[in-house]
């Protein structure tokens, strides 16, 4: 705990806190200016044996919200008319519990074959304490003709001399 003023003390006298002690802020939410305790702090000096102090202060300090980096798993697809399918990602580091994700990633919109930019989404809903970092990433919509290739080869075959197969002219 550092930025400590004893207030009272006659100057020239040799008499600073050590940086001991326990700071708790009033809740763990993200904010500036937050109200904070300190306790079991002590005094040190020469001069600390001539003064009374009773340990505590009180003070403010900032709480910043916790950066997460969202990652979508690479290589999700889907084939176009179906439905989007849940957009599976990983995240580093893990929430503080007990908060969970509860939302989902979205992506940008539109319904035409192609490629389209992943975003939060909902899925920083209710996470007040943290700061979402997206990675980019691109989810493909592949057309119907992609499933549906179909390849074939013929044979023919002489009968009845060999009975094997050969390639057709």
């Amino acid at each position: 705990i550092t930025g400590r003023t004893l207030v009272g003390v006659i100057l020239g006298d040799d008499v600073i806190t050590n940086e001991d002690g326990t700071a708790t802020f009033a809740d763990a939410n993200v904010g500036d200016d937050k109200t904070v305790l300190v306790v079991d702090i002590t005094i040190i000096g020469i001069d600390a044996v001539n003064y009374d102090y009773d340990g505590t202060a009180t003070g403010t300090a900032d709480i910043a919200p916790l950066t997460i980096t969202v990652t979508p798993n690479a290589g999700q697809t889907k084939v176009y008319g179906d439905a989007d399918p849940v957009f599976a990602y990983a995240f580093d580091p893990t929430l503080i519990s007990p908060d969970t994700f509860t939302g989902a990633l979205s992506r940008e919109a539109g319904e035409d074959v192609g490629t389209y930019v992943y975003a939060l989404g909902t899925l920083e809903d209710g996470l007040d304490n943290y700061s979402l970092n997206l990675v980019p990433g691109t989810f493909v919509f592949h057309d119907r003709s992609h499933l549906n290739r179909v390849t074939a080869s013929l044979t023919c075959r002489d009968f009845p001399a060999h009975n094997k197969a050969r390639p057709c002219p």
